[in-house]
């Protein structure tokens, strides 16, 4: 599901900034509140694994470094709440109980 969310999200990008000249236009006005809706969707997001988690601060990592506007102290907070949220998962322990001699 954050996958396609990001993806939407990019493809909006990418039309907000061809529609720039125009934000009076009602077209504009209705796209920039639809990316604001979902990057605000994306933000809140809760992963449920860590593909999800790394997709997340992917994103968001990705619109810190094009961030020129100075703003990025809460998208860094996201980021380090997202990492610390994320458990390592390490494989369970191989547990021999019959066979190999054993």
């Amino acid at each position: 599901m954050i996958f396609v969310m990001v993806k939407e999200f990019r493809e909006m990008q990418s039309q907000l900034a061809m529609e720039l000249e125009h934000y009076e236009t009602p077209r504009f006005k209705a796209l920039d509140e639809r990316i604001s809706r979902l990057f605000d969707a994306i933000y809140r997001y809760t992963p449920e694994n860590a593909v999800e988690a790394h997709t997340v601060m992917d994103f968001l990592l990705d619109l810190i470094e094009t961030n020129d506007v100075g703003d990025n102290g809460r998208l860094i907070e996201r980021v380090r709440a997202l990492a610390d949220s994320c458990v390592c998962h390490q494989p369970p322990l191989l547990e021999i109980t019959a066979g190999a001699g054993i």
